[in-house]
């Protein structure tokens, strides 16, 4: 009797598992890419998230240049949010944290700047260390002049002595 349940509970198990619809799973198991790609063109990865290097005791000066593909045919409109902090930013830090920004930034081409300083990064956001080996994560808000938001991937400021 217990075989029979046995092979009764696995045809059962066999049938649900054929009869389910997979459609949806490639939804949350791809990676989100924009469709249009941003790239920081002073930024350096090795296999990690993008970043620079900046030093406690230089000038602090702080900059990432984001450019999309010339050929794409859209422009970058302005730099509308910034979320900023620890490497633990995410894309909701984009709107449950206050703006890292006082204004959006103005663009009228595939680039745009986006600048800041130690010092200002310290004054907005006081709670974050900002020691030697520190990481500082920054997360943008870009958008094209056709209204398309893009949210390219979190980009770092490597603190160094």
């Amino acid at each position: 009797m217990k075989k029979i349940a046995k092979i009764a509970i696995t045809l059962l198990l066999v049938t649900m598992l054929a009869a389910c619809e997979d459609d949806d799973f490639g939804t949350f198991l791809r990676p989100n890419f924009p469709e249009i790609p941003v790239t920081y063109t002073n930024a350096t990865t090795f296999g990690g998230n993008p970043f620079i290097e900046v030093s406690l005791t230089g000038t602090g000066d702080i900059q990432f240049i984001m450019e999309i593909p010339e050929n794409s045919g859209r422009t970058i409109r302005e730099l509308r949010k910034v979320a900023a902090g620890t490497t633990s930013i995410n894309i909701a830090s984009l709107n449950d944290e206050p703006n890292f920004l006082d204004a959006a930034i103005s663009g009228n081409s595939n680039r745009i700047t986006f600048e800041t300083t130690l010092a200002e990064f310290k004054t907005k956001r006081a709670s974050v260390s900002m020691d030697e080996e520190d990481i500082l994560g920054f997360i943008f808000e870009l958008v094209l002049d056709n209204d398309q938001v893009i949210i390219p991937i979190e980009v770092e400021v490597r603190l160094t002595e």
